[in-house]
Formats: structure tokens, sequence, C-alpha cells
């Protein structure tokens, strides 16, 4: 579970090895993948191909939660 402050997120990036995967918990995120909007919102479920360069920035006047899934293993280790 991953917390996101107003307004904050990272900037534009992308995997070589793991397709990302987020469940927006609370809050609003919005995504910028490959120079697509995509919106989140409590319930929503966004998976990114790997080497899709992206970004996330919380768009909310609270603090976001989502649920962060990458895949394969190892992500944890960067």
């Amino acid at each position: 579970e991953a917390t996101v402050p107003p307004g904050g997120g990272p900037p534009p990036h992308y995997h070589t090895r793991e397709e990302e995967s987020f469940y927006v918990l609370e809050g609003e995120v919005t995504f910028t993948v490959e120079g697509r909007t995509i919106v989140g919102r409590p319930g929503s479920f966004v998976q990114l191909p790997r080497e899709a360069p992206h970004a996330f920035k919380n768009t909310s006047d609270i603090p976001a939660k989502m649920l962060i899934q990458c895949t394969p293993a190892g992500f944890e280790e960067f």
C-alpha cells in the first residue's frame, strides 16, 4: 500500500523489467501513460506495460492510497 500526498507523485519514467498495476483505494490519482490521461478514483484499476513512459499525480486534496503491484518480482531490490 502506498500513500501519496496531495500534489505528489513521481516524474515521468518507465520500467524495463516490470509491468506495474495500481488499484486506487482513496483519493483521485491522474495517470499519464504514453501521452494518454487516465483519472483513477476509488475502485479504479490501472495496468501499465513494461517500457511504457508514465507518471502519476494525486489530484485530490486528501492523501491518496493505492495498492501497487510490480511483476515479475524483484522491484523491491531497486
